[in-house]
């Protein structure tokens, strides 16, 4: 079950029109599903999915508006299968590796192999993420210290060559290029230390991923 994604899509639906909840934005059924009565089948796909049993009760929501009513012992029958079939190792492990949410809906017999995996998944879910994080931020303050550089450039010039600059005019640019200068070497510090944290999650990342490739 996606659930950062359902949380990542409700978030950009403007305030007080969605709800995040494990049943997402939308209604969760159309007409057509809700008459055609399949609950079974309806039942077993939500189990398949990661979905909570009570997901029924959105169904429910979603049908009675149409004159139908779920048949909830076919969709707890369908439910429980497809519950075996989302609680495997492989499904564990895939499931945190994508930073999905888990609602605790395995089976005592089950939970624990899943339990397992989808940690390990989710390790190497949050390694991948911290690497994105400090990739974006190098990325940022590169950006930034261009910006500094090409406005220092600009400055150093004005003081050299604008003859006709009054003496306050000279002041203001020579503290700018002081400003400027001191940015500058914070800036280069700070990606110089955010490129050794880099390189040191980059290889634990891989050396994770090469880890785990041996067990999934």
């Amino acid at each position: 079950m996606k659930t950062s994604a359902l949380n990542v899509a409700c978030a950009r639906v403007a305030a007080g029109v969605c709800v995040v909840v494990l049943a997402g934005c939308a209604s969760t059924l159309s007409e057509s599903q809700c008459r055609a009565g399949d609950w079974q089948t309806i039942g077993y796909r939500d189990g398949a999915d990661g979905y909570a049993s009570t997901r029924l009760l959105d169904h429910q929501d979603a049908c009675v508006k149409r004159g139908v009513t779920p048949d909830r012992a076919l969709y707890m029958a369908g439910w429980r299968e497809g519950v075996v079939a989302y609680c495997t190792p492989g499904n564990g492990f895939s499931e945190g590796e994508h930073g999905s949410g888990y609602d605790r809906i395995c089976p005592p017999e089950l939970e624990p192999g899943f339990l397992d995996a989808y940690k390990d998944g989710r390790s190497l879910y949050l390694a991948g993420a911290e690497v994105e994080r400090l990739a974006d931020l190098l990325d940022g303050k590169t950006a930034e210290l261009t910006s500094v550089n090409e406005r220092l450039v600009t400055v150093v010039s004005q003081i050299a060559l604008d003859a006709n600059a009054t003496a306050q005019e000279r002041v203001a640019l020579v503290n700018e290029s002081t400003t400027l200068a001191h940015a500058r070497g914070r800036l280069e510090g700070e990606i110089e230390s955010i490129g050794v944290e880099l390189t040191v999650q980059r290889q634990r990342l891989a050396a994770l991923e090469q880890e785990l490739a041996y067990r999934y």
